[in-house]
């Protein structure tokens, strides 16, 4: 093929170049590259293609000529415009072949036409009529993954099933705008294939019914409802397949894998028409709701132990002082963020141990500290459900928080009215109160197992402390040692947590098995 091409760029050098691509001239060319005899002369050392390259360029030079004389840049034309010299042009020219080429199928034929066609969540749909009318309402009513900028599905098997399906669905009505356009359904009156179609979808599936409805509308017989029938065969069917999964996932609160066997009761022989909200109530969901979920809450605490890893700087005195500061950060505000009502209850638990450590209402900073890891439990409660404005959660959390702190009061109190003169007892209240508190916070993040590991140890370390100190000095802690000997439980915990992270959920049956490799 080289050869060839050499010998028809010698061949139209010998009759003079392509000139102004003439018929005459072209005619030569073809009558002389169709004898059988060789020219005289050797086959060129260039392309054929280097001469038509040549010829268009001084081309474009005379249009940008033109163009410039009429001081205009005509649209598509600037790069032309801009190209002072034949090299220029023909660099020009080039780069748009490398971007535009792919697009011609046939290079001898026209430029192929392109349509674009997109595919977004602010669609209708035709089985969810009462989709809101705003486009923003109706995306998050919609999608769960649109948060945390547009990563969120990566936090639940629901979130990716739900989005996923509803991007099927919006796909299927997209192709069927593109075949009713393309194919000009429009206002022709087909009443008789209106009703055919209708009958034939019915007998497929007579659930269909009640998105069809009973009969057909004697204002809308138009080539448009044929778009709305198909829109609502094709999505139903993508119900169907999809959402029975989705239903035993919401069922038995699984955001990811091993994914569980399909529920008999969620089986598309069985789906009902009402069955597909649940649609809509996983796309209402928003990442505080995640986090009520045991699973979502262990994927966070690994995912915060591990952070807490990236972020350390370099050096060994700051990462000896991160090392420090580690059991004062993660017990309280990792955990009272996943889990804050039970860390708000491990707070007075603490609050608590305290008093029986130092025999006294209020000590400092033992004390104080507890209080601000209550307070950042709180925090992050009310942050999770005010946004909701529901009354009755907001009214459930207030309560949950004057019971901690009844609980906390209380407990201080009938350890001062009655236990006080029990110094023999103070270590054994002390390890016992310390264990039930980690095992309370750690409870919701972690397995039972890891929990009650990490609570003994805390415990049983805090246990001792006290009754070291107890027993050398006779008396009741002070603050500070009360506060180092916390401190040395919460560093416990945290060393056995990073060490121990909370583990993925196991599968528990062959297929759920394969789902967790797939």
């Amino acid at each position: 093929m080289t050869t060839a091409d050499r010998w028809l760029r010698r061949i139209v050098e010998l009759e003079g170049g392509l000139k102004d691509l003439a018929v005459d001239n072209l005619a030569a060319i073809a009558e002389r590259a169709t004898r059988k005899e060789e020219p005289a002369a050797a086959p060129s050392s260039g392309s054929l293609t280097a001469i038509i390259w040549e010829h268009v360029a001084e081309q474009c030079l005379l249009i940008r000529k033109a163009l410039t004389d009429a001081r205009a840049v005509t649209p598509g034309f600037r790069a032309l415009t801009e190209a002072q010299d034949r090299e220029t042009v023909i660099r020009v020219l080039t780069h748009a072949e490398h971007v535009l080429g792919p697009l011609r199928p046939d290079p001898l034929a026209e430029s192929t036409h392109i349509r674009l066609h997109t595919i977004n969540a602010a669609a209708d749909n035709a089985i969810f009529p009462g989709l809101p009318t705003e486009t923003k309402e109706r995306v998050n009513a919609k999608l769960s993954g649109n948060t945390l900028m547009n990563f969120a599905s990566f936090l639940s098997a629901r979130w990716r099933l739900n989005d996923w399906t509803w991007g099927r669905m919006d796909a299927a009505s997209a192709l069927v705008d593109v075949v009713a356009e393309r194919d000009g359904f429009g206002s022709t009156d087909l009443r008789d294939e209106l009703e055919l179609l209708r009958t034939d979808l019915v007998g497929v599936d007579p659930r269909l019914k009640a998105l069809i409805g009973e009969s057909l509308p004697e204002d809308d017989l138009c080539g448009d409802a044929v778009a709305r029938l198909l829109k609502r065969w094709l999505q139903w069917n993508i119900v169907l397949q999809e959402v029975p999964l989705l239903m035993t996932l919401q069922a038995k609160s699984v955001d990811g894998n091993p994914l569980p066997d399909l529920d008999e009761s969620a089986k598309s022989e069985t789906f009902t028409q009402d069955d597909k909200d649940v649609l809509l109530t996983v796309g209402k969901e928003s990442v505080a709701d995640l986090l009520t979920r045991s699973s979502l809450r262990r994927t966070a605490m690994r995912l915060g132990l591990v952070a807490w890893r990236a972020v350390q700087p370099v050096g060994k005195l700051w990462a000896g002082a991160f090392a420090v500061l580690k059991p004062l950060v993660l017990p309280p505000i990792l955990v009272g963020f996943l889990a804050p009502v039970p860390s708000m209850v491990a707070a007075a638990l603490g609050w608590i141990t305290l008093t029986v450590a130092t025999d006294a209402r209020f000590s400092w900073p033992g004390h104080l500290l507890v209080v601000l890891g209550a307070g950042v439990a709180a925090a992050c409660a009310l942050l999770r459900w005010w946004p909701k404005k529901n009354v009755r959660t907001t009214v459930l959390t207030l309560l949950r928080g004057l019971f901690t702190v009844g609980v906390a009061a209380g407990g201080a109190y009938l350890w001062l009215r009655f236990g006080a003169e029990l110094t023999w007892l103070r270590p054994l209240v002390v390890m016992a109160l310390t264990g039930v508190a980690v095992v309370t916070s750690l409870w919701s993040v972690t397995e039972a197992w890891r929990s009650l590991a990490i609570g003994m140890a805390s415990g049983l370390f805090a246990g001792v402390v006290v009754g070291a100190v107890i027993w050398l000095s006779s008396e009741p802690l002070n603050g500070v040692v009360a506060a180092l000997a916390m401190y040395g439980a919460l560093a416990v915990e945290t060393v056995l947590l990073t060490r121990w992270f909370p583990a993925a959920r196991t599968a528990s049956t062959p297929s759920a098995a394969v789902a967790s490799q797939t």
